[in-house]
């Protein structure tokens, strides 16, 4: 049986190094490939970081413990790339502390490119040109720190975008359903509606809103009732309507600023990310390529020995 190389890439097989990660379809499956050319699979923790999560005081007891235990981050980071080691783990992911790991160990960047509320789900117009100019300065920024990094595997856009049933209740069509009459958001819509129906008696069959016209739907609008056939219908592929939006500019954005390294999407909640979502990844971009190299679809959290493991590696215990 082979070792491993510097990154954790399996050395039984030897493929193309291009110095940075990428994948590969290797005997019909796809495959991370890391920077020396080895097939890689990556199992990662996030939120691997010496602060921990202060208390409603602001007290960060975990912080504390690190420093008397250790006497600084940069020694508890050395004992926590052992510890991953131990335990099979072999890449840093969302909001971990990079700055004290060095490049010792693969990692990944989240972008957070919607300005979402995670409690609200509520984002930008993403058909707002502000909104893509920011994004794409976003992706600039943080790029021109990571580009030329090896052990860097990818960016992710965002996390658990509201795409899909979930706890948070308001749904993308009623979102953008209320947004005035000037917002690119509205207009979107109000051209999808009419080039969905032929009248607006035929969508107000299917859809019930404040609005008795075309003209007054353009105004801040609410949907009552619909039905469940052809008005959910209209509602999820206005939500798909959005996600090819979003893939569009953020894949763009993120080639663009590192041509380098991976788009990897946003991480899914999976049991919330519908199929006009899953379809709008897969859409070719304006390079003729997949918009998402990859993508996690990530289950929810669920009490596991290796789960465990994985949390006691980042704040009950230093």
């Amino acid at each position: 049986m082979g070792g491993v190389d510097r990154f954790g890439g399996s050395t039984e097989r030897s493929l193309e190094a291009t110095g940075f990660f990428r994948t590969e379809r290797i005997d019909g499956r796809w495959w991370l490939v890391d920077p020396d050319g080895h097939p890689f699979f990556s199992q990662g923790i996030n939120h691997v970081t010496a602060t921990g999560t202060p208390d409603r005081f602001g007290g960060t007891a975990y912080r504390d413990a690190v420093l008397a235990k250790y006497g600084s981050s940069a020694a508890w980071a050395d004992a926590q790339l052992e510890r991953m080691g131990e335990w099979g783990y072999n890449t840093l992911g969302a909001w971990s502390d990079l700055d004290d790991f060095g490049q010792r160990v693969p990692y990944t960047v989240l972008l957070n490119l919607t300005g979402q509320d995670f409690a609200t789900g509520e984002m930008e117009d993403l058909f707002e040109p502000e909104w893509e100019a920011g994004a794409r300065a976003r992706a600039a920024a943080v790029a021109a720190d990571h580009r030329d990094s090896p052990h860097l595997l990818g960016y992710w856009s965002d996390n658990e975008l509201h795409f899909g049933p979930d706890w948070r209740l308001l749904h993308l069509f009623d979102s953008y359903l209320a947004l005035p009459a000037t917002a690119p958001g509205k207009v979107a819509l109000v051209e999808f509606l009419r080039g969905r129906y032929p009248t607006f008696a035929a969508f107000e069959a299917d859809v019930s809103t404040s609005a008795t016209d075309w003209t007054s739907l353009a105004d801040p609008s609410t949907a009552t009732t619909w039905t469940a056939s052809g008005g959910g219908a209209t509602r999820s592929a206005w939500v798909g309507l959005v996600a090819k939006r979003y893939f569009s500019v953020t894949a763009d954005a993120i080639r663009d600023a590192d041509p380098n390294h991976l788009f990897l999407g946003p991480r899914f909640l999976s049991q919330t990310t519908g199929r006009p979502m899953s379809r709008a990844r897969r859409t070719p971009r304006r390079s003729g390529r997949s918009k998402c190299r990859r993508a996690c679809a990530r289950a929810p959290r669920r009490c596991s020995p290796r789960r465990s493991r994985s949390r006691a590696s980042t704040t009950p215990s230093p």
